[in-house]
């Protein structure tokens, strides 16, 4: 599988799962209508189901990366992906991109390019685990490219080698003075013979080198098969152009000929877009914004009205008069409701009384007659049973209303 499918095989179940997931938070809300903490509950769990499937699918798609690039040279993956990436506006995106760029460059041997991209790529404000990447692979790129000449040069650069296995950090200085060994001295190592890698590349990088070394030994039947099995891989690659002129010349002329492999570079870097760092701009995809925004905007409607429910109702509620000469309504402070826990107070015409109050339900009782109280913005609608009674507004000094009530503003209908 390239890297193209594997793309579209990520981006279709992300687009997938992204519809289903809206649907399920619209249909839960739909379902607990009536239950708003029931909703924030069910809310919270498709917030969490869809980190799970971003978690997911992320090492989904890092599997199937690494089962490429165990089985495979590799090499048409990172094309794809600097094609696909490489004309993105997201910061992310381009360093990927370039990483991609680094080790394309660096499979091929255009190794003044890996050298380039990656002193630039080391100011960008990259982690960590890039920044070791990246000190590798343009140490292997100065190496193989006559760049380091002596040891000193060598130890200098594997100072900034950062590893927090100390015995991994050994094992990579071992193959770099290997290597300096191999290319520069001309003497014999052992290394690459016990050395393995999961990646296919990296084992045809491992068996160059010990074609090499087997070659500098005076062993020239076993690097001639050496050769000969990595000359039967993909042409482009920089160890088989190498490994075809060994074969070619006899075993002679090969260190001579490493720079006349350049030659051949930019037939395969013609067709790809020119990565620079660019200041993100802004994303013509509003929509997509707007399908992660409506999740998040009916988690927070839910919230806002699971506060307002579970918010207290106690207080005080004066008497809203309305005028209907003047279309105006104020209050009077000489008749109230006072709710404190499973008590009301009701102070009007006929005195002050206190009832008992059922909290649940909003509702008390007076004469044998049921009062609901109905709550909406610190406002109360006092309702009663009875056909005759008509229903008594009242205001709290918390609702935003009150000061407009109190200063006689708030504007009626007939």
């Amino acid at each position: 599988m390239d890297y193209k499918r594997i793309w579209k095989k990520y981006t279709l179940i992300l687009r997938i799962s992204t519809v289903l997931i809206i649907i399920l938070l619209f249909f839960l809300r739909w379902l607990f209508l009536e239950n708003s903490t029931m909703q924030l509950i069910a809310s919270i769990s498709v917030v969490f189901l869809v980190l799970v499937l971003k978690i997911y699918l992320n090492s989904l798609l890092v599997r199937e990366t690494h089962k490429v690039l165990n089985e495979t040279m590799g090499l048409d993956f990172w094309y794809d992906s600097i094609q696909r990436h490489g004309k993105s506006r997201r910061k992310k995106t381009q360093i990927n991109a370039r990483i991609a760029s680094i080790t394309y460059a660096y499979m091929i041997g255009d190794f003044p390019s890996v050298i380039s991209q990656a002193e630039k790529l080391q100011f960008a404000g990259i982690r960590k685990t890039y920044l070791n990447f990246l000190w590798i692979i343009s140490l292997k790129a100065s190496l193989l490219s006559g760049k380091i000449i002596s040891k000193d040069d060598l130890l200098k650069s594997l100072h900034y080698l950062n590893f927090k296995d100390e015995k991994a950090k050994e094992v990579k200085q071992r193959e770099f003075l290997a290597m300096y060994d191999i290319l520069v001295e001309r003497k014999p190592n052992d290394f690459f013979n016990q050395a393995t890698a999961p990646q296919a590349f990296e084992r045809l990088e491992l068996q160059y080198f010990k074609a090499l070394n087997e070659l500098i030994k005076g062993n020239k039947t076993q690097s001639q098969n050496l050769f000969e099995e990595i000359a039967q891989e993909d042409e482009r690659l920089y160890f088989v152009r190498m490994a075809r002129q060994w074969l070619g010349n006899k075993g002679e002329g090969v260190t001579k000929n490493l720079e006349q492999g350049l030659e051949k570079i930019e037939p395969l870097t013609v067709d790809l877009p020119s990565l620079e760092l660019e200041t993100p701009k802004k994303n013509k995809k509003k929509w997509l914004w707007l399908l992660l925004i409506i999740p998040a905007l009916m988690l927070l409607g839910i919230i806002n009205t699971t506060i307002d429910e579970e918010k207290s109702d106690d207080g005080i509620y004066y008497l809203i008069v309305k005028n209907r000469s003047t279309k105006t309504a104020t209050i009077d402070k000489n008749f109230w409701i006072k709710i404190d826990g499973e008590q009301i107070t009701l102070k009007d015409v006929e005195g002050e009384q206190t009832y008992h109050y059922d909290s649940q339900n909003d509702e008390f009782t007076k004469d044998s007659e049921t009062y609901n109280c109905l709550f909406n913005n610190g406002t109360l609608l006092l309702v009663g049973d009875g056909s005759d009674n008509e229903p008594l507004d009242y205001v709290s000094p918390e609702s935003s209303w009150y000061s407009g009530y109190e200063q006689g503003k708030v504007k009626i209908e007939k």
